[in-house]
């Protein structure tokens, strides 16, 4: 498995798994992208989303269980980070509040490293923010957020999360689990953090 694979490499890199001491992220694209951060107000088309995915899996299912014969293209988001103009400084400084920074963000491979124009925060490199500009570092462009880590550091980043200075609520949609929490919405986060496994020791 994947997760397993993931956590070898982590334990085998980062032995305490804390951010403090791993000075750059590693955006890995097909990670971060699993779970997308909205304004609130898509919760709706989220569950109606999450509803055709699970209805669509059902239909595409190849025998024995051996994967899907289709892909379900996902729409675009009603409404995105991007349109709401949350301003870049002040939003890097309330998650530096409460969470670590990383040195540096970087892509590519680890013969090739390349830097990326973002700020990422978290306890772990696999919980953890990253907040993109928009290129003249007065706006968001987007942001994207990994929980691998365990319930108690994924509690840590929704609640940097939440401290977004956005002018409407946020929210993250896991398109991978079929789960998603409105941050302004204790409940929902709660029911969202009840379904994560412990880190494990």
């Amino acid at each position: 498995m994947i997760g397993g694979f993931l956590r070898r490499l982590r334990d085998a890199l980062w032995p305490d798994r804390r951010a403090a001491d791993v000075t750059s992220f590693f955006v890995d694209d097909d990670i971060l992208e699993t779970i997308e951060v909205l304004p609130a107000s898509a919760a709706d088309w989220c569950r109606q989303q999450i509803a055709a995915i699970a209805e669509f899996s059902a239909r595409h299912e190849a025998p024995g269980g051996a994967g899907w014969t289709d892909v379900y293209l996902r729409p675009a988001a009603p409404a995105t980070i991007a349109e709401l103009a949350i301003p870049f400084a002040p939003t890097v400084a309330a998650i530096g509040c409460l969470l670590t920074e990383f040195d540096a963000v970087i892509t590519g491979s680890f013969e090739n490293p390349q830097p990326v124009r973002a700020r990422a925060f978290g306890p772990s490199p696999l919980s953890a923010i990253v907040v993109y500009h928009d290129g003249t570092m007065q706006r968001v462009q987007h942001i994207a957020v990994t929980l691998r880590d365990g319930r108690a550091d994924a509690a840590d980043v929704l609640a940097a999360l939440a401290a977004v200075p956005s002018p409407v609520p946020l929210m993250i949609a896991n398109w991978g689990t079929g789960r998603y929490a409105r941050l302004d919405d204790a409940s929902e986060v709660s029911a969202y953090l009840a379904v994560l496994g412990d880190r494990p020791a």
